[in-house]
């Protein structure tokens, strides 16, 4: 992996992470791969909901997906006790029948190593110095919750293909597609949320079928006309033709008088390979809640690559996306927005001090939309130069509901979740 494809690797640093890493990692993983050889689709993936008992007692619910990808699968998901609700971040590796998973970090986490059997999953969880272990068993469950069908593409590009090792583009997507959900809920409303509002395919037909839709007041509300996989495979030849189209200019103007070998040798045109990387995962998919983030990724010339996160909540009863709006009480923002400032001293140390104007960009943090919510409580998103420099990292701040109790509207899915 070069130094600049995973800009999206430092995604962590300096900011306040939970689950958003191990996807991260699986994105960087993603973007290692269609820096390769490979230039067809990668394949099916496949996301799983399962309930059941560590330790023979102890409930539990697992979320995880597995993204194809070159030498074998990628998963990245969490699971979390049901008495407690708060999600604990899982990444590793499925070889077609086991998936080999690590808690948090790889070189401090717990282990979990968990065998597909018919529709559920057995194994152990077995803590990081080896000398506890329990066994797991679950069941495939989608109760109050949404299944989805994984669609993923991994390509690359080369700019000049009679050049061996030359310049090139990659370009890799994961994306989420609802096939079902909880029962009395329209499909077609979980489609448009998840296409639309979350992933948001980045065509010319997206962007026309948008603009034709200009009254619509949401992105929910516009209908999703192109099959997933086809919208995929158009976002991978729009990128690789922007590119063609952007570089062709960049050597005219650079090495008009050069063969483009010459020119490469000599550094004129050292931003000539691109990446790009998305990848949709599930933050929260429990009890009418469905909670996504999307964590996007790159370069395209430049001193340093690109990357972020979106995350939305989508409520099942009611139907439509969960906005601040919606969750928080009118008058309460001046509130949330102390409890932010404090997580985020609380997150810096000591070395914070008390004024967080020293640390931002900004005179304070703002309530932003780009949440997401879970049983603990509600995690708020700032990509990077959003309210810090680059090399902060993107910030994550959770608030517990416990916090939030006083600035929560009534009738909400903060009336479910904040028990």
């Amino acid at each position: 992996m070069s130094g600049r494809r995973f800009a999206l690797a430092i995604a962590s640093m300096g900011s306040v992470t939970r689950s958003y890493t191990a996807r991260r990692a699986c994105l960087a993983l993603m973007l290692a791969a269609a820096g390769g050889p490979a230039a067809a689709d990668a394949g099916e993936g496949f996301y799983r909901r399962y309930v059941g008992v560590l330790g023979g007692k102890t409930g539990i619910v697992v979320h995880l997906t597995v993204t194809p990808s070159e030498g074998g699968s990628n998963v990245s998901g969490h699971y979390y006790y049901a008495r407690y609700r708060r999600p604990i971040s899982l990444s590793g590796a499925f070889d077609g029948s086991r998936f080999t998973l690590t808690e948090g970090e790889e070189r401090t986490g717990n282990r979990l190593h968990l065998t597909l059997q018919g529709d559920g999953l057995a194994g152990e969880w077995r803590s990081s110095d080896g000398t506890t272990a329990h066994p797991v068993t679950a069941k495939e469950n989608y109760d109050g919750a949404v299944a989805f069908d994984v669609v993923s593409v991994e390509k690359t590009h080369a700019y000049d293909q009679s050049l061996p090792g030359g310049p090139s583009a990659s370009f890799s997507l994961r994306w989420l597609v609802p096939r079902a959900s909880v029962e009395g809920q329209r499909l077609d409303a979980v489609r448009q949320f998840v296409m639309n509002c979350v992933q948001r395919p980045k065509t010319a037909a997206a962007s026309e079928q948008a603009e034709g839709n200009a009254a619509a007041s949401s992105c929910e509300t516009v209908p999703v006309q192109t099959a997933p996989e086809e919208l995929a495979r158009t976002a991978a030849e729009e990128y690789f033709s922007e590119y063609m189209q952007t570089n062709a200019e960049l050597i005219e103007d650079l090495c008009a008088d050069k063969p483009l070998q010459q020119c490469l040798d000599e550094g004129m045109a050292g931003g000539l390979g691109w990446e790009s990387g998305e990848s949709t995962g599930v933050v929260f998919n429990d009890e009418g809640v469905l909670a996504l983030a999307s964590d996007y990724g790159g370069y395209s010339g430049g001193a340093h690559g690109y990357y972020g996160t979106t995350v939305h909540t989508f409520d099942l009863a009611a139907g439509r996306m969960v906005r601040a709006a919606d969750l928080f009480r009118p008058g309460s923002e001046g509130g949330i927005v102390a409890l932010l400032e404090q997580a985020f001293r609380d997150s810096r140390g000591p070395e914070a001090g008390a004024d967080v104007k020293e640390a931002l960009l900004v005179e304070s943090i703002p309530l932003t939309d780009n949440f997401s919510v879970d049983g603990h409580g509600v995690t708020f998103v700032y990509v990077p130069y959003e309210i810090a420099s680059y090399a902060d990292g993107q910030i994550e701040l959770t608030l517990p509901w416990q916090s939030l109790r006083p600035h929560l509207r009534d009738g909400t899915i903060a009336a479910r979740l904040a028990r």
